[in-house]
């Protein structure tokens, strides 16, 4: 049986552009995200696999959309949810689609306390079958781990 701990910080949720309000284009997301880390448009591409920072800089612009293999690795890069660059992203590229996502995400809906709980069952098990269960109805909650 193993006890949970308290669970790490996720990771940053809402991204904020240079003046402190939510990012709310992809461009303005990476323009943040390089005034924070001193990352140039070169440094950005070529995690992203590519060999010309021009991409970076056509995605800022919006002249390009960011494709969709690019969104997990540029999430990472930034420590930001992927969900959050799927959203800016979405909100130019396909408004549509981003309320239907929305609107079926909805019904599935958990509570970050609930996702930190969920995240953390997860590591705690190490990809082993697991059965957490609640004692007493208390807050004490444990994993036993076949």
């Amino acid at each position: 049986m193993v006890l949970l701990t308290e669970p790490e910080i996720p990771m940053n949720t809402t991204p904020t552009s240079s003046n402190s309000q939510p990012a709310k284009t992809i461009g303005e997301l990476i323009t943040a995200f390089q005034a924070e880390s001193g990352l140039s448009d070169d440094e950005i591409a070529a995690h992203l696999g590519y060999t010309r920072g021009n991409i970076i800089a056509m995605f800022r612009l919006g002249a390009m959309c960011v494709p969709w293999s690019k969104f997990e690795p540029l999430a990472e890069l930034m420590d930001v949810d992927p969900q959050v660059v799927l959203e800016l992203s979405l909100r130019d590229r396909n408004p549509d689609l981003l309320a239907f996502i929305k609107s079926v995400q909805a019904r599935f809906q958990i509570t970050p306390a609930e996702r930190r709980l969920i995240d953390h069952c997860r590591t705690l098990a190490g990809g082993r079958a697991v059965s957490p269960f609640i004692i007493d109805g208390r807050s004490v909650v444990a994993l036993v781990v076949k």
